[in-house]
């Protein structure tokens, strides 16, 4: 998992990291706390307030004795500025302050100073305790300190990233990762991950990967990058140890156990910033429509051999990775340091601070990309359209004289949503009505109601579901954007077991589990409790009795 460091792109903001190694030494004395680390602090609040006074600044520190000491350094040095003391104001929302890792939350600046303070002891003795962030969640604190500015990160450190053994605690190896991503940049993120030894994900990766080495191209399964992973990287041929082409696999929903499938926004800017171009292949075209499906991946991956390698590789050293440096520290005391470019995946704003003249690795960069369907070709599903309509009548809704209009109402709403749930026909009645809650005398009518509809055979029902007589091209139906998500009992049987089937189509060999997670987001449900899970399995057994699902060794496919 990547520790996210783009907070500030909710604000519309690029940001830059720099990071500024010191010789301090932490615990001298039993004090638990680095003041070589916390007068450099000092000295970069001080300079911070004479180069950029235009800009709120914070100071963050991994513990609270390090943060005393940064507190006690920057009043000896303000003794020696008093013309800066107009800068050092308690305003709750811009003032200055100095907290700790976990009192932080909430608070933003434009610039934030981050002091690791733990490191080496006077003997050299390197522990591997950093307080907060071994604690249980330590790497989400760690998350809230690095997401605090606005505009520019600081973070200074008595030991370099690389400097730390990798660690079993997760939350550790971030702080690990975060170090060296604010030393060298984008060249650490852009890394390639990938051992000799991974494998598909999926029987679907696997025929693309086979197809993929029939054409005569060198691919790897499992590409990691930036904390995530790609399913299949195209080797460039002309280029060793370089891709043309990432290509994703994407499955039922986005099959997800260890590749931590996430289509949002920050992971898209993520890899495009790298310069991964991206061919996504959906499952219901591989095998429904493999010819077209292979089609558009051989001339995908041929103008990507065209346009040549991407700027992610292998081979890239972060040590020797470009970096930039800020103007006002060159002249200042920050000689030797270096500059880490941007967040991934944004490019720099003009006149944003640590970006200088330098050019981050991604900046200014126009990376193409091949262009793919964002969402899957789904004839069989289609948005659950709702009835809403106000019924304009002198009658009570649970009287007789009420039924014409009632029957009328509900032979709308049964053709807009069937097969719909008797439940939700009540509910329908009672919101034309304006009536809050339904009794059983409205109950009562609106079951007259639907009989009267059945019985001129306008209707049909099945169990508790009603429907319009001779309906045809029933399709899977998923909820619309804000809308609530109708519960598993008020979905038809015959709609649910569709979606069960087209599923498992588009992605054959799931597991059980797999293909009622997925229909489970298909039909928008966040939570899956024991009546959903109940429901598809009975469905699933009713389905494998049918002939139209066939489970072998724990993998379920489709049949016909």
């Amino acid at each position: 998992m990547w520790l996210e460091t783009a907070g500030a792109l909710d604000h519309g903001n690029d940001i830059g990291v720099e990071f500024f190694p010191t010789q301090g030494v932490y615990d001298r004395g039993g004090r638990r706390d680095n003041r070589v680390e916390a007068e450099f602090v000092a000295r970069r609040v001080i300079h911070h307030f004479d180069t950029r006074p235009g800009r709120t600044l914070g100071v963050v520190a991994l513990s609270q004795t390090q943060a005393a000491a940064i507190d006690q350094a920057v009043q000896q040095a303000r003794l020696l500025r008093p013309d800066l003391d107009h800068c050092f104001t308690e305003d709750r929302l811009d003032g200055f302050f100095v907290k700790n890792l976990e009192s932080v939350q909430g608070d933003e600046r434009d610039v934030v100073i981050m002091s690791i303070g733990y490191g080496p002891d006077e003997h050299g003795k390197f522990g591997t305790n950093f307080g907060p962030i071994n604690k249980g969640g330590g790497w989400r604190r760690l998350n809230v300190a690095v997401t605090r500015a606005r505009f520019r990160m600081e973070v200074v450190a008595s030991f370099r990233g690389s400097g730390l053994a990798d660690s079993a605690n997760e939350s550790v190896q971030h702080l690990k990762r975060y170090l060296e991503y604010a030393e060298n940049g984008h060249a650490v993120l852009a890394r390639d991950v990938t051992q000799g030894d991974t494998e598909p994900d999926s029987p679907f990766e696997e025929s693309v990967l086979q197809v993929l080495r029939d054409w005569g191209h060198r691919v790897q399964p499992q590409v990691g990058v930036a904390g995530y992973r790609i399913d299949i990287g195209v080797r460039h041929p002309e280029f060793p140890g370089t891709y043309a082409l990432g290509i994703e696999c994407d499955g039922a929903m986005y099959h997800s156990s260890r590749t931590a499938r996430d289509r949002d926004r920050l992971r898209e800017e993520v890899l495009a910033g790298l310069g991964w171009r991206l061919h996504r292949i959906w499952g219901t075209d591989w095998y429904r429509g493999r010819d077209a499906a292979e089609l558009r991946l051989r001339e995908a991956v041929a103008l990507a051999v065209e346009r040549g390698p991407m700027p992610v590789s292998a081979s890239t050293d972060p040590r020797t990775g470009p970096t930039v440096a800020d103007e006002d520290d060159k002249a200042g005391d920050t000689s030797g340091t270096r500059a880490a470019a941007p967040l991934p995946g944004v490019s720099a704003a003009p006149g944003s601070p640590g970006l200088g003249n330098g050019t981050p690795p991604t900046a200014a960069a126009d990376h193409e990309r091949v262009p793919v369907d964002t969402e899957p070709d789904r004839p069989w599903s289609s948005l659950y359209e709702t009835c809403e309509m106000a019924v304009s009548s002198p009658y009570e809704l649970h009287t007789s004289e009420a039924r014409p209009a009632l029957r009328k109402l509900l032979n709308r709403v049964i053709e807009i949503e069937g097969p719909v749930h008797e439940e939700l026909l009540v509910q329908r009645a009672r919101e034309a009505w304006g009536v809050a809650r339904a009794g059983n005398r409205i109950r009562e009518n609106v079951r007259e109601a639907v009989r009267g509809l059945v019985h001129s055979g306008q209707v049909t029902v099945d169990g508790d579901f009603l429907d319009v007589a001779g309906r045809e091209g029933l399709g899977a139906r998923v909820p619309g954007e804000g809308d609530t998500p109708r519960k598993a009992a008020h979905i038809a049987p015959v709609e649910r077991q569709l979606a069960l089937y087209e599923l498992a189509a588009e992605c054959p060999s799931m597991s059980r589990d797999e293909l009622v997670r997925h229909t489970g987001e298909f039909f928008g449900w966040r939570r899956m409790g024991r009546d959903i899970r109940s429901f598809l399995d009975s469905d699933i057994d009713e389905l494998h009795r049918r002939g139209r699902l066939r489970e072998v060794n724990g993998h379920i496919t489709a049949v016909g």
